[in-house]
């Protein structure tokens, strides 16, 4: 009996612990977690359930998560006392490089040259490629900076480079990955602020494009048919024109001469030049020179020449550029000897303004027509690959020479372009070894205004 009693005490004392145990663990809550939450700067201490995510750490701070950040440890994770949970704040930024684009060089083989000779054909013009990059910051530092995208702004051929009369907008050709396209027509806004440049709709150019004086941005040009075999294209000989608004943009096309293709060296194709005024337009090809019956569909011939046989694939079109409404200078082609002359034409016939001036001479009229520049062949007799001198002349005056000095190397064939005006007295601009440079007429003193031998183009106004 008493054995009995002693182990009935025991039982009821046991059930007596095990009801205020569980009396204990009913009333009070589970055990809590301190969590530590560490964002913008900052350390925020919360207090949370056991089994907590890091999801409901951040819920517990009322901290709002932007579209790029990211938490350590990951959303899931459930917690434990004492861990600490980092908000990392993401942002991205995008910027913009531009750098310019140096030309490529294509050598074509020409019968006419001696062995081992080059000469230049086309002058080059740079590019400009704009490379954007993303650049992302976690917490304000930043990590990593990638190109995300490359594009060609501007691959000018050089075929067209002019400034409007007014000076607000550039007219270019540029290069094209279009099949069946060699180039396509361009203006570029030049007012400060950011650049607008406008595609006009129209491709294949490769004699001519130009701005008339005196019109509202009115463009003149004309076309090629893109072709395999060389020189690349059959031109049409055509003439547009298309008007422009004052924000750049383009209108419809309007035919002044229709396509035509019969002639010597037709193929090659037809170049024009506005008078000082914009009331005519002269022509230049192969065969003859002369102007455009505006608004009659036809060409006036002043002067028909004997085309000059290249022997390969290009023809030369004699320069020509006006001296005022009712005269221009051209480059005339004599057979025997062959020669080639600076003329001054006028309706009273042609007057020589110099000799042997050589196949490019590259006429160009200051803006008053009170003198000319040109080109003169330091090796007349073989202009075509010769280089050249700079000349002025008066129409009935001596030509002097202005560049380069005695002794050092000659100019490539290009147009030279006449200050608008000066204090000074009239300047020149032309490209030396790839650097433009000016000259004073009136002193002969020259200046070179860069140095990184990558100017292809030269437009002033």
């Amino acid at each position: 009996m008493g054995v009995f009693m002693n182990k009935l005490r025991l039982y009821m004392l046991a059930a007596l612990a095990i009801f205020l145990l569980a009396a204990c663990t009913a009333g009070s809550p589970a055990m809590a977690l301190s969590i530590v939450v560490r964002a913008d700067g900052e350390l925020r201490e919360v207090s949370l359930p056991a089994g907590s995510t890091v999801r409901d750490a951040l819920t517990a701070t009322d901290l709002e998560l932007g579209d790029l950040d990211r938490v350590e440890p990951p959303m899931h994770t459930e917690l434990v006392d004492g861990d600490q949970v980092s908000l990392i704040r993401v942002t991205e930024e995008f910027e913009t490089e531009q750098a310019p684009m140096p030309f490529d060089s294509h050598t074509l083989p020409n019968e006419a040259l001696p062995v081992g000779e080059q000469r230049l054909i086309q002058n080059g013009a740079n590019g400009l490629q704009e490379t954007t990059f993303r650049l992302l910051y976690e917490d304000g530092e930043l990590i990593s900076r990638i190109e995300v995208d490359t594009v060609v702004l501007t691959d000018p051929d050089g075929r067209v480079f002019e400034v409007s009369p007014d000076g607000k907008w550039l007219l270019f050709t540029r290069t094209t990955q279009d099949e069946g396209h060699i180039n396509e027509l361009w203006v570029a806004s030049l007012d400060e602020g950011e650049q607008e440049l406008t595609y006009l709709g129209i491709g294949n150019i490769v004699h001519f494009a130009s701005w008339e004086p005196g019109a509202r941005y009115e463009i003149a040009f004309s076309t090629v048919e893109p072709t395999d075999n060389p020189p690349g294209w059959q031109a049409n000989n055509d003439l547009q024109t298309i008007t422009l608004s004052t924000t750049g943009r383009p209108g419809s096309p309007q035919t002044v001469l229709s396509a035509a293709r019969d002639g010597f060296y037709a193929w090659w194709g037809t170049s024009y030049a506005w008078s000082p005024q914009g009331g005519q337009l002269a022509f230049t090809r192969p065969d003859g020179v002369g102007t455009v019956n505006l608004g009659e569909d036809s060409l006036d011939v002043w002067f028909t020449l004997p085309a000059y046989q290249t022997g390969s694939d290009w023809a030369w079109i004699p320069g020509l550029s006006w001296s005022d409404e009712d005269s221009f200078y051209y480059v005339r082609y004599a057979v025997n000897p062959v020669t080639f002359s600076l003329q001054l034409a006028g309706e009273g016939g042609a007057e020589r303004i110099a000799e042997n001036v050589g196949m490019f001479a590259m006429p160009q009229a200051a803006p008053d027509g009170s003198q000319v520049a040109f080109l003169r062949a330091f090796i007349p007799a073989q202009s075509d690959i010769s280089t050249y001198e700079l000349m002025v002349a008066a129409p009935s005056g001596v030509s002097i020479p202005l560049f380069p000095p005695e002794g050092a190397l000659g100019l490539q064939p290009q147009r030279v372009a006449w200050s608008p005006s000066s204090e000074e007295g009239p300047l020149i601009a032309y490209v030396y070894e790839g650097n433009l440079w000016v000259v004073n007429v009136l002193t002969s003193e020259a200046q070179q205004l860069t140095g990184d031998g990558l100017v292809g183009a030269i437009s002033w106004r």
